[in-house]
């Protein structure tokens, strides 16, 4: 008979507790390895996203991460308020090793401006600074001011220096002058207006030109604004003014003849030359004439062609 072969007893054993061994190894490491998987024991995490998140928020968040916040920058953003993360790197989703420092970029919120100083600017030099500081002009009152000239801001809010956001509105209060009545000029000179205008405070604006049979050459005819009408230091006050000839006035010329001759008298007066008499005399003669003229004449008479009396007959 042939007998079967069997492993002794004691190799059996000792090979058991070596894959016993190697078992329980495996196990432990495995286990292990589990487990710090399950704790998080990996080196690498995903960066989460900071975007309009504050310093503090972001912090947190990345504490839970292992990671660090460095502030890389701030700047001006018309499009985030102030405190706010608006840019981070690496970006969200990233994965980086643990203990990282997560770059941000932080919001100013908007760039603010300075108000300038608009005390004892005129129209023209406020509106300027205004625009060069990317403000614009909100209410403007009038008032009377002694310390600054007519025209110029006496009063500024919010006041220079102030910062405020791009487009806002600046109120200013605006030294007017006093109050003045308007003379009545009707009837006068041009120059007597004028005169009577200065008194006032006021100025002669527009001139234009009428006839009339009313008023002489030069005489005022209307006024526009009309008299007694409230208007400020320094405004101005239209004139219409006549061209004549204005009304019809009466007079006469009388001489004695001082030699034989022809006799000539002829008026220049606001409606032109006209001849008024024409005879021969004899010396010694007298001579009287009537006439009718208008603004302004003046009579000049001739004897055989010498002048031998001129006169002015105002109206």
């Amino acid at each position: 008979e042939e007998r079967e072969e069997t492993t002794p007893p004691r190799k059996m054993r000792k090979r058991n507790v070596i894959l016993l061994i190697l078992g329980a190894v495996l196990l432990f490491f495995g286990s292990f390895w589990a487990m710090t998987a399950l704790m998080g024991g990996s080196d690498e995490v995903q960066v989460p996203s900071l975007l309009n998140k504050t310093v503090l928020e972001a912090e947190e968040l990345l504490s839970a991460q292992s990671l660090k916040i460095v502030i890389d920058d701030e700047i001006y953003s018309a499009d985030a308020p102030k405190g706010v993360i608006i840019n981070q790197k690496p970006a969200a989703s990233s994965t980086v090793k643990k203990g990282r420092e997560i770059q941000v970029t932080v919001s100013l919120g908007i760039e603010k401006v300075q108000v300038p100083d608009l005390l004892g600017k005129n129209q023209q030099e406020l509106t300027v600074a205004l625009e060069n500081a990317g403000l614009v002009l909100g209410e403007t009152t009038m008032v009377t001011s002694k310390e600054y000239p007519y025209g110029a801001v006496v009063y500024q809010s919010p006041e220079a220096g102030t910062e405020m956001e791009p487009g806002s509105a600046v109120n200013i209060m605006v030294n007017e002058p006093p109050e003045a009545a308007v003379p009545s000029l009707t009837g006068k000179t041009q120059s007597e207006a004028q005169q009577n205008l200065q008194l006032t405070g006021l100025a002669i604006g527009s001139i234009t030109t009428e006839p009339s049979d009313t008023y002489i050459k030069g005489i005022v005819l209307r006024q526009e604004p009309l008299a007694d009408t409230l208007l400020r230091e320094g405004d101005r006050v239209n004139l219409v003014v006549s061209s004549g000839p204005g009304p019809a006035q009466s007079d006469q010329f009388e001489l004695i003849v001082p030699e034989s001759g022809t006799l000539v008298a002829t008026m220049t007066d606001a409606k032109g030359t006209t001849e008024l008499y024409r005879e021969y005399c004899f010396a010694g003669e007298r001579v009287q004439k009537s006439f009718v003229y208008y603004g302004t004449a003046k009579v000049t008479i001739t004897c055989s062609n010498q002048v031998i009396m001129e006169k002015t007959y105002e109206p």
